[in-house]
């Protein structure tokens, strides 16, 4: 009796001991968990911008933001389209998006200007990436672009609707509209759903609270959920979409959290575009 008193006390022991020392690993590199980004030497990434015809996005003091793309037709009126990616790769490999807005320009009437915001540590931008450094840049880099001509409209995807949504918040007079890809309630919610058994509110540094910031906002919004996300989960997308207050539309595609078809045929891009600019006589049939 004693002896199985023995091992069980000391199975409790490894247990709690394991449990603390893996909750201590979480909170101690929860950065890495969050970030993955694809660097690379600032001359091979500017090779590829230049290759896909994209400008180098600077602030008045040459800090780098990312790059953008000139409009692709003339229009009577330039709005202005900015990206901000996800947790992996870098801002050039989100160029679909710019494609997939300029494909669809309601020529005479509109064209976009697209810019790719890149965040620290990605691509050839210096420094290491968190929430607090991404939404300093992203705001100044919004305030920069702020000329009162132009109409600007923010697409967060995964990771970046956490920043498209702070933006959203923090600068309601400048955001036009949002594009919310794969987007989800908050990353504690996130985090539970992949560490159901950790007090992960007790132990993120990140908060990404979309949820939270969207009731600062109520312009036009669309978000845009994968009907199988197991990385945020389609739940939490849907979630997000119901609690939103203002000018809002659903469109649940067929896919996964990372493999949803940005082809520029796709009909869902006018409806998007149309759905932002509130252009109700649009035919978005046409694709």
């Amino acid at each position: 009796m004693k002896k199985a008193k023995k091992v069980i006390g000391f199975i409790l022991r490894v247990g709690i001991i394991s449990y603390l020392g893996t909750l201590i690993l979480l909170a101690s590199c929860q950065r890495r968990f969050i970030y993955h980004p694809t660097t690379r030497p600032m001359e091979n990434v500017e090779r590829r911008a230049t290759n896909n015809d994209l400008i180098k996005w600077e602030s008045s003091s040459d800090t780098f933001y990312g790059w953008y793309l000139e409009p692709a037709i003339r229009a009577s009126q330039t709005n202005t389209l900015v990206v901000f990616h996800g947790n992996a790769g870098y801002a050039i490999d989100r160029l679909y998006f710019a494609h997939g807005f300029q494909y669809h320009a309601i020529a005479p009437d509109v064209a976009w200007k697209v810019f790719l915001f890149e965040y620290p540590g990605y691509g050839g931008k210096p420094g290491k990436p968190s929430e607090k450094a991404i939404r300093q840049e992203a705001v100044s880099a919004l305030i920069e672009l702020n000329d009162n001509e132009t109409d600007i409209f923010l697409l967060g995807e995964s990771l970046g609707t956490g920043i498209a949504s702070y933006l959203s918040s923090e600068l309601p007079e400048l955001v036009k509209g949002l594009v919310l890809v794969t987007p989800f309630t908050s990353l504690s919610d996130v985090a539970k759903l992949h560490y159901p058994f950790f007090p992960v509110n007790l132990c993120l540094t990140e908060s990404y609270n979309n949820a939270k910031h969207l009731k600062s906002y109520d312009g036009p919004t669309a978000f845009i959920v994968a009907d199988n996300d197991n990385v945020v989960s389609t739940d939490s997308g849907l979630k997000l979409f119901n609690e939103y207050t203002g000018i809002k539309r659903l469109w649940q595609l067929s896919g996964s959290h990372n493999t949803l078809n940005y082809s520029v045929t796709e009909k869902w891009w006018l409806e998007v575009i149309s759905f932002l600019l509130q252009k109700q006589d649009i035919d978005t049939d046409e694709n």
